[in-house]
């Protein structure tokens, strides 16, 4: 598939590059280029494999952003738990606790209600800057890939083939100058 694909582009760039060349010229540079492909295929391959993909690059604020959403959540629990402990004192009938209020509102309440509402708000954060990241990091690889694809396309197929037509012209210049 890849090579048939290659095969294919460079099918298009001599067609491309030769119609003013004669017939016989033409299939000699196709043939050079055909000849070519193999090497072309392989050197893609090995470039685009040792390409820096950045799929081990964890960005700074994902651990600090994972750390608040595990503290939060162990607080949400907490305000659960307070709050269990409440009902089952309560169900039991045994004296409950004095419970500390923030505001009008129980802390326990505060906390189940705050942890779990922060959590989730961090939780949308993330996905948004995840999101972020991901779009500017494939930017970035398809950039480096494109480059790697690039560079390597011009000096096994390109400048080749610009050196050909290079000597189609100097060897057209000398005919028509003897010509003369």
């Amino acid at each position: 598939m890849q090579e048939a694909a290659v095969r294919s582009a460079a099918h298009a760039l001599v067609a491309s590059s030769t119609t003013h060349l004669p017939g016989s010229w033409r299939d000699d540079v196709l043939q050079d280029v055909e000849a070519r492909i193999p090497a072309l295929v392989d050197s893609l391959d090995q470039r685009i494999a040792g390409a820096e993909l950045e799929q081990t690059r964890r960005p700074a604020w994902w651990g600090v952003l994972g750390f608040l959403q595990w503290l939060f959540l162990a607080t949400a629990i907490a305000g659960a738990g307070w709050l269990g402990v409440l009902a089952g004192l309560a169900y039991l009938r045994l004296p409950e606790p004095v419970t500390p209020m923030a505001g009008p509102v129980p802390w326990p309440t505060v906390l189940l209600v705050g942890g779990l509402a922060v959590g989730l708000v961090l939780a949308v954060l993330g996905a948004v800057l995840a999101r972020l990241g991901a779009r500017r990091r494939a930017r970035r690889v398809d950039q480096r890939l494109r480059a790697v694809v690039g560079e390597t396309v011009q000096a096994q197929v390109v400048t080749p083939l610009e050196e050909q037509l290079a000597e189609f012209a100097t060897f057209h210049r000398t005919v028509t100058t003897l010509a003369r």
